[in-house]
């Protein structure tokens, strides 16, 4: 009864690349015991109860980040597949940082550029500029570099170059099945670990172990091709772009950090800016210094184009923990974002 009378929805919401009923599932065990369908469960009473219909789309989120949407009582996901995504509508609300935290750090003193950026593209390492950037509003679509990562991001220069080739030939061959490999690692229990063997990104979040890759592939590609339509349409409409890379979290444990030379990363800039000539682009490269106090950002700039920041990744800001994404922000990088966003 409840297919034949709410079918479209079920279909949307069923379909949706955001929902993920494996995960929803496990997340929510007492959904699982009961035995309802997951699809059911959430398009019913699911997103009223603030859960989540997959790791990377957030209930609660999408609602604050659209009041017109809550005050109607529409299910987030569904206003998101039938109207939200063709609007561009935010995923995240905007995160204005706490006092403590734009007025404790040296991010006032620091020399930024006084253009305002139309675009903000993270180029890695991994989903850490990602999140930094959604939780300041400064990203609301996804990109397809969000929630890759390359085996060559602890050591950077491998990675980083990879990405800017790919924004430069307009990702030529980004999406071939041939290129792609099942690395199964066991230690990952819901999705399966796919190399891109021509590229040497990684996905752990896009295949689920429950279908094949085979099987997962043309949703896949279809999701990635969309991502990169978006980014390059981006990119032609943008006047004032900044790249964003972030040193990644997972390598913030090691004591044996490279720094690389002042010369590779004005390489990347300028191979990025050549690609897309009479656009001005700036590079804004964070990385960690495990030695800096609390509130101490020491920055590098290079020629007027690469704005490099080192501070201490460890220290968290007072959110700590994000809920919505599990993922650390670091209260000195979201300090110089922020000064960024009020440019």
């Amino acid at each position: 009864m409840f297919k034949k009378r709410h079918g479209w929805k079920y279909n949307k919401i069923a379909h949706s690349s955001e929902f993920n009923p494996e995960w929803y599932l496990k997340t929510y065990p007492d959904i699982a015991q009961s035995g309802v369908d997951p699809v059911r469960h959430y398009l019913r009473v699911g997103w009223c109860e603030g859960r989540n219909p997959g790791p990377n789309f957030n209930t609660n989120d999408y609602l604050a980040a659209n009041p017109d949407v809550a005050s109607i009582g529409m299910c987030p996901l569904l206003h998101w597949e039938r109207f939200g995504r063709a609007e561009c509508r935010p995923l995240t609300p905007p995160i204005t940082p706490p006092e403590a935290l734009t007025f404790t750090t040296d991010s006032e003193h620091l020399t930024l550029p006084t253009n305002k950026f139309d675009l903000f593209i993270p180029v890695g390492a991994s989903c850490f500029a990602t999140m930094h950037l959604r939780t300041m509003g400064l990203q609301k679509m996804s990109y397809p570099f969000d929630w890759s990562a390359s085996e060559d991001d602890e050591h950077h220069d491998r990675g980083l170059f990879v990405r800017i080739g790919l924004l430069c030939n307009r990702f030529t061959d980004f999406l071939n099945a041939s290129d792609m490999l099942d690395k199964n690692y066991p230690d990952r229990p819901e999705h399966r670990y796919v190399l891109n063997t021509r590229t040497g990104l990684h996905y752990v979040h896009d295949f689920p172990v429950s279908k094949t890759m085979a099987e997962e592939m043309p949703a896949f590609q279809e999701k990635y091709a969309r991502r990169t339509s978006r980014l390059l349409s981006d990119i032609d409409a943008a006047n004032n772009i900044a790249l964003i890379w972030i040193q990644d979290v997972y390598e913030q444990i090691h004591s044996n950090i490279k720094y690389l030379p002042d010369e590779y990363w004005l390489e990347m800039y300028n191979k990025f800016a050549s690609a897309y000539p009479g656009k001005n682009v700036s590079l804004f490269v964070f990385e960690h210094n495990p030695n800096a106090h609390d509130n101490e950002i020491q920055q590098t700039i290079i020629e007027n184009r690469v704005f490099r920041f080192k501070s201490n990744h460890s220290i968290l800001d007072e959110n700590g923990w994000l809920e919505s994404y599990k993922r650390f922000r670091v209260k000195n990088i979201s300090a110089v974002l922020f000064q960024l966003k009020k440019q």
